[in-house]
């Protein structure tokens, strides 16, 4: 994914469609409150979701998380909203995988579900990158950027990295875990400077 002309209104959000982030024009599952914890039988479970996306699938499973290669932004004035891709897992077995904004300051957050280099063939191995201008709000949710392929991940212009609880467009959570991988700002490791572990 590729995003070009952009400034500090532009702003992206990466999701799948599950029973947790579809509308519901049944009324059983409200997407604007906050959601029961799925499968419980309560208020506002996510499992009741009458969309029709969902008939006929009840015992289809769906995996509940985006998958793509990387995000790449340049913006017209160094300056970009934000990016909410907590939904999402970066991966790749060759080139750049994560997220690539070399000087571009973020105005809102930058949400990573997670990110993995997946190859451990010396023939095929992507690079796994969190490149950035700024960012006052750097997160992993879910994940743990441990990297297939054990390469270190490229990072520039984070401060913190916090790693976060997540969760799958159906709705269930996943806790919060520890990093895995070892973040390298120009060859430097900034692991221990740059990590919040929950």
């Amino acid at each position: 994914l590729v995003i070009a002309g952009a400034d500090e209104t532009s702003n992206v959000l990466i999701f799948t469609v599950g029973r947790a982030t579809a509308f519901d024009p049944t009324g059983h599952y409200d997407i604007l409150k906050a959601p029961a914890t799925p499968g419980s039988g309560a208020a506002n479970d996510p499992a009741t979701n009458g969309s029709p996306l969902f008939a006929g699938h009840d015992a289809t499973h769906y995996d509940g998380f985006a998958d793509l290669a990387f995000v790449a932004i340049t913006s017209t004035n160094g300056k970009f909203g934000g990016l909410r891709a907590s939904n999402a897992h970066f991966s790749a077995v060759n080139g750049f995988t994560g997220v690539y904004a070399p000087g571009v300051a973020f105005a809102g957050p930058v949400y990573i579900g997670d990110i993995d280099a997946g190859s451990t063939s010396a023939a095929v191995s992507a690079t796994p990158v969190i490149i950035i201008g700024s960012t006052a709000d750097a997160r992993i949710t879910g994940g743990d950027l441990r990297q297939t392929n054990g390469k270190a991940v490229q990072v520039h212009g984070l401060t913190q990295l916090k790693f976060t609880a997540g969760s799958d467009a159906a709705g269930a959570l996943f806790p919060a875990r520890n990093n895995q991988g070892v973040l390298e700002d120009n060859g430097v490791n900034v692991t221990s400077q740059v990590v919040m572990n929950p």
